[in-house]
């Protein structure tokens, strides 16, 4: 292979690694500004939603879950179970804000930034008292 295929070959991938970085910044600024609109409704400060792992926490708390799990989400092989409990808070964040949360949890599963969109912009209100915890039932 000459010298020109070579540079041709390093000039894709460099134009290649750019655009995942613009899509990595572009997709972190929409969903920050999603979260942002989300907190602001659940009565949070929006700057909460553009401070990665912080986010994460607030969310999880917002969800009735322990917030450390954000800072377990960075562990390798631990963070499937963090994400798990990611997922639990956004089933009951869905319920806190009246969505059918079976359905949001599987639309923020696939494509999160939707179900960030969908639960800023609509006109539901955060109504803490329709979180349900999963409990066990209680003894008589």
């Amino acid at each position: 292979m000459s010298h020109e295929g070579v540079a041709a070959i390093l000039a894709i991938l460099l134009i290649i690694g750019l655009l995942s970085i613009v899509l990595v910044i572009a997709s972190y600024l929409v969903m920050s500004w999603f979260v942002a609109r989300v907190f602001v409704k659940a009565g949070i400060p929006a700057w909460k939603a553009w401070v990665p792992v912080y986010s994460n926490w607030i969310l999880l708390e917002l969800g009735r879950q322990p917030g450390w799990w954000s800072i377990l989400l960075l562990v390798p092989f631990v963070n499937y179970a963090a994400i798990v409990f990611v997922c639990i808070a956004v089933y009951r964040v869905s319920q806190g804000f009246g969505k059918e949360a079976a359905g949001f949890l599987v639309l923020y599963i696939f494509v999160p930034w939707v179900w960030a969109g969908i639960i800023a912009f609509d006109d539901s209100r955060w109504e803490p008292w329709r979180v349900r915890a999963f409990l066990p039932p209680q003894p008589v």
